[in-house]
């Protein structure tokens, strides 16, 4: 009985054990595990299908090779037209698609010109195999100058572990060809492509900086034209002195180094050209995503045993040591045959699987399936033949339907619902465009938004912090009821992130740029109820900036990063810096004006304990100050007067006699003390408060009740609607005497009262005022100046604010 195919086993194996995670409940994402499945599927489907069709047709490998270079050299035509004139990128742009690059190099229809660069140098050895076993010498000079167009290629990637990996890998391919005029026909090959391809490159740069694009194509064309001719020269020479070619190559090779030097002295960099490129092509960063789904995943799972098995991905391991044992026994079993055939197919697989070790290139779908379509050609070299025998057949039809097993799994596993989020998000981001912000339907459309984004975050457990942030900026602007217990829940999650990506620039900022952006959506809502949860996030920048720095500093230490020029430290200071400036207008979870340059430490303030009863005393400072009215009374000055139908006395006894209605003990003193001028007013009203607080020691609260003189022009004066009335604003001002030491007590009973206020009523009151100036607020722990609304309000509307701020006193005193 024959022995079944090993490799066919390590592949399963390999495919099977993508499934691991989902089966475990230890995935990071979802659907990025489920991709990660189907991927290794598709693998295993292109892994059999090439080894049975390489089985049966012996010439499959001449028409896979063929099509592999033609493939090789439209993608490198693309890639040098996305860099010059563009038109095949806008082609391809117009029809849906587009190329993009990762650096100003040559354009990749991969997304990464790293891929592009590996994939070249594969198929290079297809190429050079070809050409050997070519009889006709005009075919083979066009495989020959073929040979150029893939080594500019290579050289226009910039890809600095191909340029390493290359010339080891065909060092050993020439050394094993059978042939010594083939190995100097190779030679040959590599060094005239690689001295032209130079200085191509070399006159390309300065011609595209010059942006003479069509002198660029002319040279190519050219180029490979003389090429052509020096190779049908070079195969009719009938003899040919190596050491003559060995010495003028010597000196080519030296007088072109010598050049290049020459030219990179002399080198100054174009950058509206540079500026031009990265403007025109997206850039795409490739992550380590082994490395982020392994250190998240380990703190997801508790199992430790399961960590060890699951995390690390053992099986997986286990399946990809053994593909390599197995391949380095089918190079040994090739050198021994000399099958340089089959030897070629192993060194363009090696060429891509070291590469990818290094960049972990797997993780892109069309790496994995050349791979693996490599490996399905060369499994038929596994000791014996690769016949099926009655063991392959038992074995084959439980793996297919495991495999339809799996499919179908996946799909009853996932919540068709999660899937269609990601399609309904960007059509409703079109739709909302359209609408006006302060629309219902625009406030409709945000909500049904972030309950799709919440979808998605059941199932994704990785780089979560920007879908948190389009769920808290899409509940901001909604129509939902409850978005101060969505926010506070937000916070939480926010605050707990931490980025398990540590050597990514854009992942380390990302946190703190999220943040920033929920602060200022939330600030432009104007609305005192977010005052609280704006001040936690601010401290969520202030308390991380350090640490987030460092990392930063880290990284760009690590990968020899001009510090004083790096984007991201000045981004984080901007927004650090613009955190402190926001800090100042909040305090324990309201917002204030502090006009003074006292620092408030808010750690001592939140400790004070403010001791409150049912005994106040309401007096005026300024009991003359009057309101507007569309009725006629006595003024003495602007906005004065005596009529106390219309002056704050009035405000005094509506809120004296709301506040006994509530089963309060008030004494409200009516005197006047701003006459006969406001001078000395609050020195004539501190000898009675004194006297009244010395006859009354149970009074636990003093309000200075004032209105704000805002403005001798008219205009609409502040106000907000509650229960279909209009309320003038209120105002705590808080008057710092650095030799009062009750101050504190003062400001922590009015921002006592603020939050109150700003959960039964927000908007009642503006932000709390801060001045360095005596107010009396030294007669009493906890006396403070209220301004009732502004001289252009109407008595009504002070009198209407005064009914709330008593509701608001009611649950505030005990």
């Amino acid at each position: 009985m024959k022995k079944i195919n090993k490799l066919d086993i390590c592949v399963i194996v390999l495919a099977l054990s993508t499934s691991l995670p989902l089966i475990f409940n230890t995935y990071v994402s979802l659907t990025g595990t489920i991709q990660t499945i189907l991927k290794y599927i598709l693998a295993l489907c292109i892994y059999m299908l090439f080894r049975i069709i390489c089985k049966k047709h012996n010439k499959v490998n001449e028409v896979i090779s063929n099509i592999l270079i033609t493939i090789t050299i439209i993608l490198i035509f693309i890639g040098i037209d996305g860099i010059t004139t563009g038109i095949l990128n806008n082609l391809l742009t117009n029809i849906g698609g587009g190329v993009y690059n990762g650096e100003n190099n040559l354009i990749s229809l991969f997304g990464y010109s790293n891929i592009l660069s590996t994939f070249i140098a594969s198929v290079l050895f297809f190429n050079i195999n070809n050409y050997l076993k070519q009889e006709n010498k005009k075919i083979q000079a066009i495989y020959k100058t073929s040979t150029l167009i893939f080594i500019i290629g290579i050289i226009l990637t910039y890809s600095k572990g191909t340029y390493l990996i290359l010339p080891i890998l065909l060092i050993p391919y020439i050394i094993i060809i059978k042939d010594k005029k083939q190995k100097i026909e190779v030679i040959e090959n590599i060094v005239i492509s690689s001295l032209l391809a130079i200085m191509f490159i070399i006159s390309f740069q300065k011609l595209c900086r010059l942006e003479c694009y069509t002198l660029a194509w002319i040279e190519l064309i050219m180029l490979l034209l003389i090429d052509y001719a020096i190779n049908i020269i070079m195969m009719e020479s009938k003899k040919i002195d190596i050491k003559k070619i060995g010495i003028i190559a010597a000196i080519v090779v030296t007088l072109v180094a010598s050049y290049i030097i020459i030219e990179l002295n002399n080198y100054e960099d174009n950058e509206d050209y540079t500026r031009k490129i990265e403007q025109n092509y997206d850039t795409k960063n490739v992550e380590n995503i082994f490395e982020r789904t392994i250190q998240e995943k380990i703190t997801i799972t508790k199992n430790y045993p399961a960590k060890i098995i699951l995390e690390f991905r053992l099986l997986e391991i286990i399946a990809y040591i053994g593909i390599a044992i197995i391949l380095l026994k089918i190079f040994i079993q090739l050198i021994k045959n000399k099958n340089v055939e089959m030897l070629t197919i192993w060194f363009a697989l090696m060429v891509v699987v070291i590469h990818s070790i290094i960049n972990m290139n797997l993780e892109y779908i069309w790496v994995l399936v050349y791979v693996f379509g490599l490996i399905g050609i060369l499994s038929n070299n596994v000791k014996k033949k690769a016949e099926e025998t009655e063991k392959e057949k038992k074995i084959t039809i439980p793996v297919i339907l495991l495999m339809i097993g799996i499919i179908i799994c996946s799909y009853l596993v996932i919540n068709p619902q999660i899937y269609s989020a990601y399609n309904k998000i960007p059509k409703l981001a079109e739709e909302m465009k359209k609408l006006d912000i302060s629309s219902d339907e625009y406030k409709e459309i945000n909500y049904k938004i972030a309950k799709e984004y919440e979808k998605i975050i059941k199932v994704e457990r990785y780089d979560y912090i920007e879908i948190y942030y389009n769920i808290v900026f899409c509940y901001i602007n909604s129509n939902c009821e409850n978005k101060k217990e969505i926010l506070e829940r937000y916070y939480e999650k926010i605050l707990q992130y931490k980025n398990m990506k540590k050597s990514n620039l854009d992942k380390i900022i990302t946190k703190m740029s999220a943040v920033d952006s929920i602060v200022t959506e939330l600030e432009k809502q104007n609305n005192p109820q977010y005052d609280k949860i704006i001040e936690k996030f601010i401290k969520i920048i202030l308390d991380e900036y350090s640490e987030t720095k460092k990392e930063i500093e880290e990284v760009i230490k690590e990968q020899n990063i001009y510090e004083t020029n790096n984007v991201y430290i000045k981004k984080l200071d901007n927004i650090y810096r613009e955190a402190q400036l926001k800090e100042k207008y909040y305090l324990l979870g309201v917002s204030i004006i502090n006009d003074t340059d006292i620092n408030i430490e808010e750690e001592n303030l939140e400790t004070l304990n403010v001791e409150t009863n049912k005994n106040i005393l309401i007096y005026h400072t300024h009991g003359s100050e009057s309101y507007k009215s569309d009725k006629k009374y006595d003024t003495y000055k602007f906005y004065r007067s005596l009529d106390e139908n219309y002056n704050v006395i009035k405000i005094g006894n509506y809120l004296t006699e709301l506040l006994k209605g509530k089963n309060f003990n008030v004494i409200h003193q009516t005197k006047y003390y701003d006459l006969p001028s406001t001078a000395g007013a609050y020195d004539r009203a501190k000898v009675d408060v004194k006297e009244i607080l010395n006859k009354n020691k149970d009074i636990s609260v003093v309000l200075d009740i004032h209105r704000d003189s805002y403005s001798e022009q008219e205009y609409e004066a502040p106000k907000i609607d509650i229960n279909g009335e209009e309320v003038a604003k209120l105002r705590f001002v808080i008057g710092i005497n650095k030799e009062d030491k009750n101050w504190m007590y003062d400001l922590k009973f009015a921002i006592d009262m603020q939050n109150k206020a700003n959960e039964m009523y927000p908007g009642l009151f503006s932000p709390i005022l801060i001045r360095e100036r005596e107010y009396n607020q030294d007669v009493a722990k906890h006396a403070v100046l209220i301004e009732v609304g502004e001289n252009w309000n109407t008595i009504e509307q002070a009198l209407n604010s005064v009914k709330y701020l008593a509701e608001v006193l009611e649950n505030s005193l005990k």
